[in-house]
């Protein structure tokens, strides 16, 4: 049994025993930029969580740690848990910044869900993966929209408003064309 084969099955034997599947708070994972990384925890069901129940998760990036570089509000990032059902607490969070993610959980309100750490490293992006959708910052116009790796986006799509933007006019017309045409006068 080759090496990487062993840790694995530790790692299932592992999940097992503490009977378990969700991902370790504390396991390092990779996740490619503009990817989701997503946490669970074991929380409490009873009540309504989904309202009773406040779950933040803050994202650190490596670079926000060295004071010697530059940061920004993109190396510390806040996000909210939310509650999946069953006492499973989910928390999600889409990279976009390569290296090491440390994050650490709060709750005011349910300390079993506070003060869980873990980290993961964010790795290059697919091939087919450009990033989330945003207004161009080299189109002057403002107008265009591109991926964040500046590959263009091009919308194609279309909607009903404009098929009703003048409907009272347009039934008026109508009804007029029926009246001249009925022999009606």
């Amino acid at each position: 049994m080759a090496l990487a084969d062993a840790l694995r099955l530790v790692a299932a034997l592992s999940l097992c025993l503490c009977g378990s599947a969700e991902r370790s708070p504390t396991s390092i994972d990779a996740v490619e930029r503009w990817g989701v990384f997503e946490g669970s925890l074991s929380g409490p069901s009873a009540g309504n969580p989904f309202v009773d129940v406040a779950l933040s998760v803050t994202f650190t990036h490596e670079s926000h740690a060295r004071p010697d570089e530059h940061t920004d509000s993109s190396t510390r990032v806040v996000v909210s848990g939310f509650y999946d059902g069953e006492g499973r607490y989910l928390f999600r969070f889409s990279p976009a910044l390569l290296g090491t993610w440390q994050y650490t959980t709060a709750s005011a309100s349910t300390p079993a869900l506070a003060g869980h750490s873990g980290s993961f490293t964010c790795v290059g992006a697919s091939p087919g993966n450009h990033g989330p959708v945003h207004v161009d910052p080299t189109d002057p116009s403002k107008r265009a929209f591109a991926y964040a790796d500046g590959t263009p986006h091009v919308s194609v799509g279309s909607t009903a408003y404009a098929w009703c933007a003048n409907c009272r006019q347009r039934q008026t017309e109508r009804d007029r064309h029926r009246h001249r045409h009925s022999g009606f006068a």
